[in-house]
């Protein structure tokens, strides 16, 4: 009779734990929220962003720029001394000295 003593208290225990973590599992079932479910989400938000017009041009990420480097050499030249004109200073000339 005393064995059975000592295992009530814990007996009542478990089935309290467990009653306890079953009824935790219908808490999303009780909770009250707008949407149809709970894991409803953004769809409309979502739907909106995929339709939304694409503003840039197909190729605008292209790094690929067609251009040599005497030809930029030049212009940078050109841009920081307005005083060289369309010489460039880069470009050959056919004039001689």
């Amino acid at each position: 009779m005393a064995d059975q003593m000592k295992k009530t208290p814990l007996l009542l225990a478990g089935i309290l734990l467990a009653s306890v973590t079953t009824l935790t599992g219908c808490n999303q079932y009780l909770s009250r929220d707008e949407g149809i479910t709970t894991f409803a989400g953004e769809a409309l938000a979502a739907n909106e962003a995929i339709s939304v017009v694409d503003t840039w041009p197909d190729d605008f990420d292209d790094t690929n720029i067609p251009t040599d480097g005497k030809r930029q050499t030049a212009a940078i030249k050109r841009y920081r001394n307005p005083d060289l004109g369309a010489s460039g200073g880069g470009q050959s000339s056919n004039t001689t000295k």
